[in-house]
C-alpha cells in the first residue's frame, strides 16, 4: 500500500497504474495518459516512496523538468509541492527554482527551453514531465545525469531512475523511441516500464471526476482527432504539426541509393544553432537528406571548412547559404554558393512540397540528422488563428526552433529545381522553381 499522509488516505484513491509505478524499480518508467490522468502525481509518489524506502538518501539530488518555465512551475512543481509539503524545508523560485527536502535532499527544477541548465547535475532520479513536448536532447541529457556524485560505493545497488510522463504529441521522437513500451500491454522489459491510460479508464478508477469527463467530451468531440489525442491518449499521426512524420528513415532496410544530383544548404545562427544539411535526388526523383551539422555558436570559418569538406566528399554542386558573408567566403574557396530564395510565400510553398513528397514515399532522412528530425517532430501551427494571417509564418507558433527546418527548405527547393529542369517537358508530381 502506498504510504500517503494520514489525512489523505481516506480521500485519495490511487489508480492501478499509480500503484504499479510506486513499486517499480526498473531504470526507465514511462506513463502516457490524458489530461487529468494523474501522470505527474504517479511520478511524484514514486519519488516519495523512494525517499521513504531509503532508495534516495540524504544529500542526493533529484531533478524535475518541464517543457517550459510556466508548465514547470504551474504544473510539475505545484504537484510536487503538494505531495512533499511535509518534507520541504526550503524553497527557491525564480530563474533556477529548487527545493530542499529533509536530510538535505536537493530538488532541481529546470525548463527544457534551456537544456544547458540541466548539464552535469548528478542525480538519483530525473523526471521529464510532458516529455513529448521536449526536444530529444533532454532525453540524452537526463540519461547522462543519472550518475552518482563522487565515487560510487561498491555495495550501492540502488537504482538510478529516469521517469517520464506525458500526453501524446503526435508520432514524434518520443513515440518512435518509447511508443512500443507504452502500447504493449504485456510489456515485461527488464529495463523499461510503460503504461497507458485513457480518460475513460481514469474516470472508472476515480482519478477523473464526472464533471471533468463531461467537460472533456464537450471540449473534444468523441471520435475527433483531438479526442483521440487528448482523451484517448493516442499517438495520432501528426495532429497540429506542420510537417508530416511518415518520411522514410535511411538504413539497412532503406539504403541510400545512387544519387544523380547533390546539393547543400546552410542556415547560420549565433547563440542559436547553425545548421548544414546535405541531400540528393535519386534516379526516380526521390529526395534523400543524409548529412547534418547542427551546433550553436559555430564559427563562420568552421562552417566554411565543413562545407568544403562535404563538397569534396559528396560532390556537391550547389550551396544555398543564408548569410551574406559566409556564401562569399565559400565562393572565394571555390564553392558554388548562393543566397537562398526568401520571398514572401516561399516557406509555405516548400512546406506543402515537402509534405507532398513525404505522403508519396519520396522523402527520406538519415537518422543521424537529429536536429532536423527533432525540429520536424515539434514544429506546430498555432492552436487557433486570428484570421489576419497573410503568410505561412503567421500561422505557426512563434519562438519555435526552425534552424534545421529553414535549411531543409533551402535544400529541398534546390533539389526540386534541378529535378524540374531535368524533367522539363516530361511528367513530374510538381516542383518549386
Amino acid at each position: 500500500m502506498v504510504a500517503l499522509r494520514e489525512a489523505e488516505q481516506e480521500q485519495f484513491n490511487l489508480s492501478t497504474v499509480q500503484q504499479e509505478i510506486y513499486w517499480d524499480d526498473r531504470p526507465t518508467l514511462v506513463f502516457v495518459s490524458t489530461r487529468g490522468g494523474g501522470k505527474t502525481t504517479a511520478m511524484c509518489l514514486r519519488i516519495r516512496g523512494m525517499i521513504l524506502r531509503g532508495e534516495i538518501r540524504p544529500g542526493e539530488r533529484i531533478m524535475l523538468c518541464g517543457p517550459d518555465y510556466t508548465s514547470l512551475m504551474d504544473g510539475t512543481v505545484k504537484t510536487f509541492d503538494y505531495w512533499f509539503a511535509d518534507m520541504i524545508t526550503h524553497r527557491v523560485n525564480g530563474n533556477k527554482p529548487s527545493r530542499i527536502l529533509r536530510g538535505g535532499i536537493e530538488v532541481l527544477c529546470r525548463s527544457a527551453m534551456n537544456p544547458d541548465q540541466t548539464r552535469s547535475k548528478e542525480c538519483r532520479v530525473v523526471l521529464l514531465d510532458e516529455v513529448a513536448q521536449m526536444p530529444m536532447e533532454m532525453l540524452e541529457l537526463a540519461s547522462m545525469n543519472l550518475r552518482p556524485t563522487g565515487m560510487r560505493p561498491k555495495n550501492d545497488k540502488r537504482v538510478f531512475q529516469l521517469l517520464m510522463s506525458t500526453t501524446p504529441r503526435g508520432q514524434n521522437w518520443f513515440y518512435r523511441r518509447f511508443g512500443k513500451y507504452v502500447l504493449d500491454q504485456n510489456n515485461d522489459d527488464p529495463d523499461v516500464g510503460g503504461w497507458h491510460m485513457t480518460i475513460l479508464e481514469a474516470h472508472r478508477q476515480g482519478v477523473v471526476t464526472d464533471k471533468y469527463l463531461a467537460r472533456a467530451m464537450q471540449t473534444y468531440p468523441p471520435g475527433s482527432t483531438k479526442w483521440k489525442q487528448e482523451a484517448e491518449g493516442e499517438f495520432v499521426s501528426w495532429s497540429g504539426l506542420v510537417y508530416r512524420q511518415e518520411y522514410g528513415l535511411i538504413g539497412p532496410a532503406n539504403p541510400l541509393p545512387k544519387l544523380v544530383y547533390t546539393a547543400g544548404a546552410v542556415d547560420v545562427g549565433s547563440i542559436s544553432p547553425s545548421c548544414i544539411l546535405v541531400g540528393g535526388v535519386s534516379e526516380r526523383g526521390a529526395i534523400y537528406v543524409f548529412k547534418e551539422f547542427y551546433q550553436p555558436r559555430a564559427l563562420l570559418s568552421d562552417l566554411c571548412n565543413n562545407t568544403g569538406e562535404y563538397t569534396r566528399e559528396h560532390h556537391i554542386r550547389t550551396w544555398d547559404v543564408d548569410n551574406d558573408l559566409l556564401w562569399k567566403m565559400m565562393r572565394n574557396a571555390g564553392m558554388n554558393a548562393k543566397p537562398p530564395n526568401k520571398t514572401k510565400n516561399a516557406a509555405g510553398f516548400m512546406v506543402e512540397y515537402i509534405n507532398d513528397l513525404t505522403a508519396r514515399g519520396m522523402y527520406h532522412i538519415d537518422p543521424s540528422c537529429k536536429g532536423l528530425i527533432s525540429e520536424k517532430a515539434r514544429y506546430e501551427y498555432k492552436d487557433s488563428t486570428s484570421g489576419d494571417e497573410v503568410t505561412f509564418l503567421d500561422t505557426v507558433k512563434p519562438n519555435q526552433d526552425d534552424h534545421a527546418l529553414d535549411t531543409e527548405r533551402y535544400l529541398v527547393k534546390r533539389l526540386s529545381s534541378w529535378s524540374a529542369a531535368q524533367n522539363y517537358g516530361g511528367t513530374v508530381g510538381f516542383a518549386i522553381r
